[in-house]
């Protein structure tokens, strides 16, 4: 009977183990999707801010959605109001899958 006792703790420390491990397993995969989603906005933010300022002055409104070549995707959308412009990009990683696709924003305003 002390043995079964004995088992089932350890059996049940290790269950505990090997969850806490698992999540660690699943963060670590995520922080690169993170990363990948962070530098598509980031990329995002420049385009726009480069078109905005260098190139055309960006319509109220205007709208884009592009995918890089690293698979990552961004949706931005421009809003102009008084002589403030303000620029939202979300980006994303695992675009086509919606499960495990990973989504990060910035908003610029200047």
């Amino acid at each position: 009977m002390l043995t079964v006792f004995i088992l089932t703790a350890v059996f049940s420390i290790s269950i505990g183990v090997f969850n806490v491990l698992y999540g660690e397993i699943l963060i670590t995969g995520a922080v690169e999707n993170s990363f990948q989603a962070i530098n598509a906005s980031d990329h995002g933010v420049e385009r726009s801010v480069y078109r905005d300022r260098n190139v055309a002055p960006l319509a109220n409104g205007y709208v884009e959605n592009r995918t890089l070549s690293s698979g990552a995707c961004y949706d931005m959308a421009v809003i102009k109001f008084g002589p403030l412009t303000q620029i939202s990009v979300v980006g994303w990683y695992l675009c086509n899958n919606p499960t495990r696709g990973v989504k990060r924003a910035f908003r610029v305003t200047y």
